[in-house]
């Protein structure tokens, strides 16, 4: 594990000083500050866990704490940020860091990779940030969120300076900046850098390089290239990894290709590679779509009985594709089953299920995993398609007049009503014969700038 307190290589700090210069700071201060307003904004469904946490970090031994063990469930990407914040001790909060970002089904969002870097660079620990650094760009899922940070051209400056200073780059650095292009497709740039690594400075590529490629020509939509490099890699002597499958594997998912991504899963199997939880997600979202839910079944059950067990993207993809394809029975048991083995539904599974239920007619059932909700104090009062969906469910049950004190109890507290939120409302009235009722939800919502 990264030693936090280690003193910073000249390196670093000529990195993290072309990375974060004086006119970066500032930049990195604000964004932290309106991530934290964002994340904050969202009512706390646990508000004394922070507390509770911080007070266990201040145990010298608190990796070994149980009951820190037993608080995972409940942990959201805000608490951790809020203890990033807030705990005294800036060593403690980053071994915390790099801790829970091991334990599953937790997953840091970026707002967490911010604030840690930033409380960091404030505090001139200049190693373990740039360590943060690569973590958040390897973190980032897409272009977009390179932009946000503004990563892309900075670490292209950061590359260019080290090359020019004389500086022998390491294998990791080449292999780093060749991710971050391959994330935004620009494969060309990409192997442009693997030539240098080959010819000037005699390395070979890794696993981790050639899967970088494979990832770019995917997102490019370009998977014969794809194979080449696959080919290639494995040629020169570099065994695949579980990513490098998984990546091909989401490749021809995404082109419809499922049977041949079935096919590579089998192989990886073969070659005693263990899939993760979502080498077998993707292809079970795949199925789904393909209306083949009985196959999608056998592929959870597989996965079961290698010891990867799906998490809540996995039944969430499953829960959805039995809606849609008929099978709601087997898909509310599924739902029953991930709360019984203690997981935690996400926003999408409740309005997954939420949705399902209420189109196929079965609204009262609907309604009650919402209020279940309520009860659990999962957050649900910043959430419009939830509160869309009760909407719908009551309009449909003729329950319009409640439907209506939905509607101002989310003018006075939020979430704002979107154009669905009306239309649903009018609809209900229309469905009635009540016109006049219908008419004036139109002059409300010219009222509020809709149209």
């Amino acid at each position: 594990m990264l030693n936090p307190l280690k003193t910073p290589t000249l390196l670093h700090l000529q990195t993290l000083q072309s990375l974060l210069g004086p006119h970066h700071f500032l930049k990195f201060s604000s964004r932290t500050k309106l991530l934290t307003q964002f994340c904050h904004s969202s009512s706390n469904p646990f508000p004394n866990l922070v507390s509770i946490i911080c007070d266990i970090l201040g145990d010298p031994r608190w990796e070994k704490s149980p009951e820190l063990e037993g608080l995972i469930l409940k942990l959201r990407p805000y608490h951790v940020l809020k203890i990033i914040e807030t705990h005294r001790n800036t060593d403690s909060a980053l071994r915390f860091f790099f801790w829970v970002s091991r334990r599953r089904p937790y997953k840091h969002d970026m707002s967490c990779f911010v604030s840690m870097l930033d409380r960091l660079v404030h505090e001139r620990l200049f190693g373990p940030a740039d360590h943060v650094r690569l973590l958040l760009i390897k973190a980032c899922r897409n272009e977009e969120e390179l932009k946000w940070f503004e990563m892309v051209s900075v670490a292209q400056n950061v590359y260019s300076e080290i090359l020019n200073s004389g500086i022998k780059p390491s294998l990791l650095t080449f292999n780093t900046m060749i991710n971050i292009l391959c994330k935004k497709g620009k494969v060309q740039e990409a192997e442009l850098i693997l030539s240098t690594i080959i010819i000037q400075y005699d390395m070979l590529p890794d696993v981790f390089t050639y899967t970088s490629l494979v990832l770019g020509h995917c997102r490019n939509g370009n998977l014969k290239l794809a194979f080449e490099v696959y080919d290639r890699m494995v040629k020169a002597g570099c065994d695949p990894n579980s990513v490098t499958y998984s990546t091909l594997i989401n490749g021809l998912c995404n082109e419809g290709r499922v049977d041949e991504a079935l096919d590579m899963l089998d192989e990886m199997i073969e070659k005693g590679i263990e899939p993760t939880v979502y080498t077998y997600t993707v292809p079970i979202t795949s199925l789904c779509e393909a209306n083949r839910p009985l196959e999608a079944i056998g592929l959870f059950r597989s996965m079961r009985k290698t010891g990867c067990y799906p998490n809540i993207h996995t039944y969430t993809a499953l829960i959805s594709g039995l809606s849609r394809t008929g099978k709601l029975k087997i898909a509310i048991g599924l739902y029953h089953k991930l709360l019984k083995d203690g997981m935690v539904p996400s926003t999408v599974t409740f309005n997954t299920i939420i949705n399902e239920l209420i189109e196929a007619g079965r609204y009262d059932m609907g309604l009650k995993i919402i209020y279940w909700m309520e009860r659990h104090d999962y957050c649900i009062s910043e959430n419009i398609r939830t509160h869309n969906h009760i909407i719908k469910g009551l309009c449909l049950m003729g329950k319009i007049h409640k439907a209506m004190a939905l509607l101002s109890k989310m003018l006075k507290v939020g979430p704002c009503p979107n154009v669905i939120t009306y239309n649903t409302l009018i609809n209900g009235y229309l469905n009635r014969g009540n016109v006049n009722n219908a008419l004036r939800l139109l002059d409300l919502i010219d009222e509020r700038e809709w149209m």
